[in-house]
């Protein structure tokens, strides 16, 4: 699936699954939130599936299925820090580790 299809799908409140395997996952999610200025959050579902869902301006709701959270964008500060949200919401997923992307086109 292309950036433009994905922010369609995306847009619509469904998620994108990203298959095992698959390449260039921080330049996929960067570009959607580049192109739609919200977060994108990959993680892995209760199906062992990986999955990018979209947010809003300053976070992402996560989703009911999601096991574990693998990384989000921050599209607005570009700030590779966990915020105090980010670090209550791994809290309750049990996590200590989490990747933050700094969107860019390259």
């Amino acid at each position: 699936m292309d950036v433009d299809e994905a922010i369609d799908v995306l847009r619509a409140g469904r998620q994108v699954e990203v298959p095992a395997g698959s390449r260039q996952i921080r330049r996929f999610m960067s570009t959607i939130s580049i192109l739609t200025q919200k977060e994108v959050l990959l993680f892995r579902s209760k199906d062992g599936k990986r999955y990018v869902t979209l947010g809003n301006t300053s976070g992402v709701k996560v989703p009911p299925d999601a096991m574990r959270l693998i990384a989000h964008t921050h599209p607005r500060t570009n700030r590779l820090v966990l915020s105090d949200v980010d670090r209550e919401e791994l809290a309750k997923a049990g996590q200590r580790l989490h990747v933050v992307i700094a969107p860019k086109l390259n």
